[in-house]
């Protein structure tokens, strides 16, 4: 007698962001290439792109009880959300003292969403 395993798509319902901050493009670039030589990093660093929004998430401790116990809820939160307009995808952004590289995270319904809002919230929009 064969047992049929249930499977369970549960996405989560809601994401919440405590800090959002918005800059300009080439200083996020800035700001990530040196995060990566600070950190001594070797490889090339990535950020997520999704219809025309650049962005990098701040996570809080993935492994925090508080933080799954959310997350089993149905809720996501994020510490901070950097973000800066980025209208045409590039894979690679090179710059004189590194490289980053764009992740085109356009399929993932979550990040769908989440552009949605930072490109609502946008201050910067009007200047391009």
């Amino acid at each position: 007698m064969s047992h049929r395993l249930q499977i369970s798509i549960e996405p989560y319902r809601k994401i919440v962001v405590h800090e959002v901050l918005e800059i300009g493009f080439n200083d996020l670039i800035d700001q990530i290439v040196n995060q990566a030589r600070s950190a001594g990093g070797t490889t090339i660093p990535l950020l997520a792109w999704c219809n025309g929004v650049a962005f990098q998430i701040a996570p809080f401790n993935p492994n925090s009880e508080e933080i799954i116990r959310e997350s089993l809820r149905g809720t996501v939160h994020y510490a901070a959300v950097t973000f800066a307009l980025k209208e045409k995808y590039e894979r690679e952004i090179i710059r004189k003292n590194g490289t980053v590289i764009l992740l085109n995270q356009s399929a993932n319904a979550n990040f769908v969403a989440l552009a949605e809002t930072m490109l609502g919230n946008s201050k910067l929009k009007e200047t391009g």
